[in-house]
């Protein structure tokens, strides 16, 4: 559903950006695709950029914030939708429940208000989250004097999508990963259901028992829910360090911008990593997408990849109208082609997959919790 979900929404942001194209440009509205260079500046715009807008007095000021006696986040089943009726809370149907503490509060609302769309970066075309499911298991309660809900917010982690109780709530501009940043948020402070892995397992213990496909992004969802976009790496310890770069290089197999693997790779956090997924590759024995990665150093000058994602951005935006026909043509090389009825049929020339589970299972000891 994600997945068909995620294509729904490039789709439409395509289709959307070439009409206006057209439209302001004075042509005749067509379908001419985005250069790698303008499908950068789309990824980018639609990021979350902390804009540190409004001082924390100014966040609690905003309502309802600045009526509530308490905050509490809840979770519940969903097909009950979030328990409250005519502002009373029916706790019978509440499954998890915290109440914020003055610093919790504090950074809830920097996530709500101060997380926003850069403003240096002026979009081609930008677009919230679109997805049409939604099963709600999680909410934020505003509680008055007398702890009655006197409003409250519904979120969809799942389905990235919130609804609140009234439009009086002010929720803040919900830029690419707000929904990401508040779902860590609620995990980190105890609220389990809605909140854990898509594949009900959060532990090392019960995820190395999944079969080969969940386990392998099982693993990769709890350590991207850990970084937090490449932010919070230093709280992994080093095998989980290494996994997660391991796990990230399977970017090159998993095309999305350009549908280059290494534009996706480069473009996020993980393109600051490239020595140690060299490294880590050839320790695993994946010949083939090594020799894919040090291929693809050709097209940044001197061969060096920055390590600081601004830095690199900033170099990747000049360089991606040359660079990434290159790399699609390098990727290229790692499939084998053939007719199968009628239609091609690509298959890997290496099992990258296959080599990093036998990775995982030689290590799994050094994997706590």
């Amino acid at each position: 559903m994600v997945a068909l979900e995620n294509l729904y929404m490039r789709l439409l942001l395509l289709i959307t950006l070439l009409l206006f194209a057209g439209r302001t440009t004075g042509q005749t509205a067509g379908f001419k695709e985005p250069t790698p260079k303008e499908e950068f500046i789309i990824e980018l715009a639609n990021e979350c950029f902390n804009t540190n807008t409004y001082s924390p007095s100014k966040r609690l000021a905003i309502y309802p914030f600045n009526k509530a006696r308490s905050i509490k986040l809840i979770s519940f089943k969903e097909d009950e939708f979030i328990p409250v009726q005519k502002k009373i809370v029916d706790y019978s149907k509440v499954l998890e429940s915290h109440v914020l503490g003055a610093d919790e509060t504090n950074e809830l609302t920097k996530i709500l208000y101060n997380m926003g769309y850069n403003p240096h970066i002026k979009p081609i075309f930008r677009i919230e989250s679109n997805y049409k499911c939604y099963e709600p298991r999680n909410g934020i309660l505003f509680l008055d004097a007398a702890g009655k809900a006197f409003e409250f917010i519904e979120i969809c982690f799942e389905c990235h999508r919130t609804k609140a109780s009234s439009n009086k709530v002010i929720q803040g501009t919900f830029c690419g990963q707000k929904i990401s940043l508040i779902k860590d948020f609620f995990h980190r402070a105890g609220i389990q259901y809605g909140t854990s892995s898509r594949y009900g397992k959060t532990t090392y213990a019960e995820i190395l028992k999944l079969d080969s496909v969940e386990m392998l992004q099982a693993l990769q969802e709890k350590l991207e829910d850990k970084v937090i976009n490449g932010d919070n790496v230093e709280q992994l310890n080093a095998m989980e360090k290494k996994l997660m770069i391991l796990l990230n290089s399977r970017a090159l197999y998993r095309a999305d911008i350009q549908n280059s693997g290494f534009a996706t790779f480069y473009f996020k956090y993980t393109g600051g990593f490239y020595p140690q997924t060299a490294a880590l590759l050839a320790e695993i024995g994946a010949t083939e997408t090594l020799a894919a990665f040090k291929s693809s150093l050709q097209q940044w000058p001197g061969g060096i990849v920055p390590s600081d994602r601004p830095a690199r951005l900033k170099l990747l935006l000049k360089i991606a109208d040359k660079a990434v026909p290159k790399w699609k043509d390098i990727e290229k090389g790692l499939y084998t082609y053939k007719m199968d009825t009628n239609a091609q049929v690509l298959t890997c020339k290496e099992d990258l997959d296959g080599l990093i589970l036998k990775y995982i299972m030689a290590h799994k000891n050094d994997l706590q919790d």
